[in-house]
């Protein structure tokens, strides 16, 4: 009874996902099974069927989620690939060379004047070594002079016969030894700290120098890039002048002028010949005239001609 209980909360909710939700309309009365509403075909299910649904409904794909999911990140990813692209195209227009190479000097120049300060305080620390190695070799030497005058001045008491004196220098010596193996113990073991750092020192100062050698490459270099690049924008200035007044250039200016004279003058030669064309045809009425008035002429002196030989 529970597994069938199991299996029919399963496939109720197996029908909500697909048609809709499981009613009490929806449970046939008297029956084994589970009708689902709104589906294409009436779909009834018993206790085997149920079993077959619920497989199926484990074996189903759920993916739909996991490729919303990709979906988003991939149009994410392209819109932050856009942005990118385009931050980086408005960057590369907006850069001058020159401006760009005067940053450069100046971060350089600030890298340097790090590196410098870095520098002095390493070797300000070297030489308070060496001030130390020399003060304990100082030390060491004198506290020595103090054992060896205690010692002498002990000898001599004891010569005199005054033991508990003698015994007080010696003491004092000893105290005089003590201190000068202190000094000289601390003075040995400042001796390799000194070596290293004085390598230390040497290197660092090793790769300012290098540093100060590529700054004085990099001015240089720098000159050179700048005046190439303003030769560059005046050779552009040049060839858009020349280009300008470039008579056999379509988008010049004196050709487009040109032609627009060209257009005139023919308009004008245009209007000459439909001038000459009017003459002419005036001119021709007249010649049809002059024509007419000889026929004329010709008939009546031909009509005057047969009347006198009539009349003979």
């Amino acid at each position: 009874m529970l597994c069938c209980a199991v299996l029919y909360s399963v496939c109720a909710a197996w029908a909500w996902h697909a048609s809709g939700p499981v009613t009490r309309g929806n449970i046939l009365p008297g029956a084994d099974f589970l009708m689902f509403p709104d589906s294409c075909l009436p779909v009834t299910l018993n206790s085997e069927h149920a079993r077959t649904f619920l497989a199926e409904f484990l074996n189903q794909d759920h993916t739909y989620g996991r490729d919303t999911r990709m979906t988003k990140q991939s149009i994410f990813g392209r819109i932050s690939q856009l942005a990118k692209a385009n931050i980086n195209a408005i960057l590369d227009s907006a850069e001058d060379p020159e401006r760009m190479l005067d940053q450069m000097v100046r971060d350089f120049s600030s890298s340097i004047s790090d590196a410098e300060s870095a520098i002095a305080e390493t070797i300000g620390n070297l030489r308070l070594l060496e001030d130390d190695y020399r003060e304990d070799q100082e030390a060491a030497v004198e506290w020595g002079d103090k054992a060896l005058a205690a010692s002498r001045k002990a000898d001599e008491l004891r010569m005199v016969g005054n033991v508990v004196d003698a015994n007080k220098f010696d003491n004092l010596a000893k105290v005089a030894l003590g201190r000068q193996l202190t000094s000289e113990k601390e003075a040995k073991t400042a001796e390799p700290q000194i070596q290293a750092q004085t390598a230390v020192v040497n290197q660092l100062k090793t790769g300012l120098n290098a540093m100060k050698e590529k700054l004085v490459q990099l001015t240089n270099k720098r000159s050179e890039l700048v005046a190439r690049s303003k030769t560059a924008k005046a050779q552009v200035q040049v060839m858009d002048a020349v280009k300008s007044i470039d008579m056999m250039d379509p988008t010049s200016e004196v050709n487009r002028f040109e032609d627009k004279i060209r257009r005139e003058e023919a308009r004008v030669r245009g209007a000459q010949e439909l001038t000459a064309s009017s003459l002419d045809a005036q001119f021709e009425s007249l010649d049809d005239l002059g024509e007419l008035t000889e026929v004329d002429a010709r008939l009546a002196a031909l009509k005057a001609g047969s009347t006198a030989a009539l009349e003979r």
